[in-house]
């Protein structure tokens, strides 16, 4: 099974996150800056590709902060590692910073199981994506929004570039595309629409 990182303080929430992922992934934990420092330290060369992070965490539990200096870290050491932070006050100006600093996706707590796995789908979808780009002489997935952009903006872009790469090299085959994303059909079809692609090749 594919290794996932969680990071978070508190114990309760740390058990709840592993457990909601245990079933599909190797699941490894982390409680404090310190100890995901130790782990690149250590271990850098099989550090975990993808990364749940709260940001909440000590010193500085009740600010961004602390989550935000170990997103930075973790991308110096392994820039290719995908973040997925979870948020919980100030969502928007928070999950925008860490967006800009990096991270891949992010989710507001609490969060479903669902939510989690979905999020940990899509992170490894896109290292799939990504080594089959690099692969093909291609070294990023790029997409440009304004400086300005809101957070909407931003996913809803990055959203559809992954979606249209995985589109075209399924051959515009539907059921091919939704194995691919791990989503169902319908959920396709709602993205096709969304993005103005004509059905007429499905």
């Amino acid at each position: 099974m594919s290794p996932v990182l969680i990071v978070d303080d508190d114990p309760l929430l740390l058990s709840l996150l592993s457990f909601s992922l245990a079933a599909c992934y190797d699941v490894k934990t982390a409680d404090s800056i310190e100890s995901v420092s130790q782990l690149l330290l250590e271990s850098a060369a099989v550090f975990s590709q993808v990364v749940i992070l709260d940001l909440g965490l000590p010193p500085m539990p009740y600010t961004p902060d602390g989550g935000l200096m170990v997103l930075s870290q973790i991308l110096v050491v392994k820039p290719n590692t995908k973040v997925i932070v979870l948020t919980g006050q100030d969502q928007e100006a928070v999950s925008f910073k860490a967006l800009s600093l990096g991270a891949f996706d992010f989710i507001a707590k609490p969060a479903t199981p669902e939510q989690l796995i979905g999020a940990v789908k899509r992170a490894f979808l896109f290292l799939r994506q990504q080594a089959l780009a690099t692969e093909q002489g291609i070294h990023a997935i790029q997409f440009a929004v304004s400086q300005d952009a809101g957070l909407k903006q931003v996913r809803n872009e990055a959203e559809k570039q992954l979606f249209l790469q995985v589109w075209h090299q399924s051959k515009e085959n539907v059921h091919e595309t939704a194995r691919r994303l791990g989503i169902k059909r319908e959920n396709v079809y709602y993205l096709m629409d969304k993005f103005g692609i004509n059905r007429v090749h499905s």
